[in-house]
């Protein structure tokens, strides 16, 4: 897997199959979208993989094959710069990718949900359905003793910013459950922050932060869409805002 054509101009997603150990290789997908390209490959199961399609600008996808890599099928992704792919059963997985949170999924990557731990994760391995590595922005280990019974996603606190579209600023609203430390900042499409709205710890209860449609540097944006991403202790939670100049 990797990328066919001039990178970063004309280049498509490719992956590619060999059944005698390398010597020779086949095409199973090539993609039809500029400037993507495979980055990370998991095979939980002989019959089940995954691909992790690396792309600037949505929409995003991840490959999936389920008859061990014959064909592959596009699964929507969030709007984030996928890197890291890893799954420990062909049910419950990971992706990471630069200056993001990590997604996880246990239904086979037919949903995704912010998980409360790994940021900049573009490396997971499992050396078996219940021990992995991941690295990014520190090295993280997963051990769990029973996979059988899979945790639901957590629930989602209220986050929400008014008005969206918003010009020329909008108002973010989030509840804590309680006292943490809270992160609050906005990120482009490819998932470079762009400005951090709040980095301090802050009581339970109701919040309101206002943007005004600038970056750290205190230029104007342009219009578009961006996230919002709220981390509040071990919670996680993200919305897209639409700026219109």
């Amino acid at each position: 897997m990797g990328g066919r054509g001039e990178f970063p101009f004309t280049v498509r997603s490719v992956v590619l199959h060999t059944t005698d150990g390398g010597a020779t290789w086949h095409e199973r997908f090539f993609g039809s979208r500029l400037h993507e390209w495979g980055w990370k490959i998991s095979f939980p199961h002989p019959d089940t993989g995954y691909v992790s399609l690396e792309r600037a600008s949505p929409p995003m996808f991840v490959l999936k094959t389920v008859n061990r890599g014959l064909s592959w099928t596009e699964l929507p992704f969030e709007d984030y710069n996928e890197q890291g792919i890893g799954f420990a059963t062909p049910r419950v997985g990971w992706v990471g990718g630069g200056d993001n949170p990590t997604f996880g999924t246990v239904d086979g990557g037919l949903t995704w949900t912010v998980t409360p731990w790994g940021e900049s994760v573009d490396r997971i391995q499992f050396l078996s359905p219940t021990l992995g590595y991941a690295s990014g922005a520190a090295v993280y280990k997963y051990s769990e003793g029973n996979l059988d019974t899979e945790p639901s996603p957590p629930p989602r606190a209220s986050l929400v910013a008014t008005p969206n579209p918003f010009t020329p600023r909008t108002t973010i609203h989030y509840t804590l459950a309680q006292a943490t430390e809270v992160k609050l900042f906005i990120a482009d499409p490819a998932g470079r922050v762009v400005r951090v709205l709040t980095r301090e710890r802050q009581p339970a209860g109701r919040h309101r932060v206002e943007w005004d449609g600038r970056g750290d540097d205190g230029r104007e944006l342009p219009s578009g869409i961006y996230l919002y991403a709220l981390n509040a202790g071990t919670h996680h939670e993200m919305g897209k805002l639409i700026r219109v100049r």
